[in-house]
């Protein structure tokens, strides 16, 4: 057909979930002069602190009360490990592993003061990037059969392209995808 771009098999390889210093990685410091903290808060204040945006999580799932649609993929990840183990991940948008309710949180988690890492140490204030947002999960990663959770997560391709499909006739605004080889 004229309106094909291209076509591929689905590729078994998996991606990893990735998660490191997301607002560093895109200088979002940085991109308003310096990292202080009155800066930070007007550039979130300019942005309205993300007010009526939707962000389109493309994750393990979520557990977090700022979700207005929650979505899972699974046909390309059973077409290749077969059905879901139940014991492993919920059969739902649900996140079991905490990896898309961490990224989540990254991204439009309220202003937490106080609060420490395992073992008292980094102390601070937690906050997401623009803490007033709603999002919209797209689970697509699930974890493979016979490995540990830190080695086997699957986000297969095709269901990833099946969840930015719906991500963009959803109406999303912006699409987080925290994974890769």
């Amino acid at each position: 057909m004229d309106s094909v771009i291209s076509v591929f098999h689905s590729d078994p390889t998996k991606l990893r979930l990735h998660t490191t210093r997301s607002w560093d990685f895109i200088n979002l410091l940085e991109g308003i002069g310096n990292s202080s903290s009155s800066n930070a808060e007007e550039l979130l204040r300019k942005a309205n602190y993300g007010k009526d945006i939707v962000v389109g999580v493309l994750d393990t799932g979520n557990l977090n009360r700022k979700i207005i649609g929650a979505h899972y993929y699974l046909k390309g990840y059973e077409a290749y490990f077969g059905r879901l183990n139940t014991s492993l991940d919920f059969r739902s948008p649900r996140d079991k592993r905490s990896h898309g309710t961490h990224t989540s949180s990254t991204i439009g988690g309220r202003r937490v003061s106080n609060v420490y890492a395992l073992g008292g140490f980094a102390s601070g204030t937690a906050t997401g990037g623009a803490p007033l947002v709603r999002l919209a999960m797209y689970k697509v990663c699930w974890p493979v059969p016979g490995y540990s959770l830190a080695e086997g997560n699957a986000c297969l391709n095709d269901d990833i392209l099946a969840a930015f499909d719906d991500a963009i006739k959803d109406g999303v605004r912006v699409i987080s995808v925290s994974m890769g080889s």
